[in-house]
Order: C-alpha cells, then sequence, then structure tokens
C-alpha cells in the first residue's frame, strides 16, 4: 500500500484482491477479484521486480 501501512507486497495484493477495505468513499464499481495462487505469486514477483 502506498502510506505503508501494509507490511509485504502479498498483503498489499491480498488487500487489492479483495476491494480493499470497508470506505464509504469506495467507488461503486471496485469490486474483489478471484486470482489462482499461481496469478497471485506472478503478481507479487513482477511487482517485486519494479
Amino acid at each position: 500500500m502506498h502510506d505503508g501501512s501494509l507490511p509485504t507486497l502479498d498483503s498489499v495484493v491480498d488487500f487489492h484482491a479483495r476491494a480493499g477495505g470497508a470506505n464509504e468513499h469506495l467507488d461503486r464499481h471496485v469490486r474483489p477479484i478471484e486470482l489462482t495462487a499461481d496469478e497471485r505469486a506472478a503478481l507479487v514477483a513482477f511487482l517485486a521486480s519494479l
């Protein structure tokens, strides 16, 4: 998370995969996404490479 509140890339991916946290300002179009374990690992590896 850009504010440093989440300790690892894995936790950031988890947060965003579940569409963030409850928030009255959350856009109604933001929805959870389902990622397989392989997709999640690939995303974390990609983010770590940046």
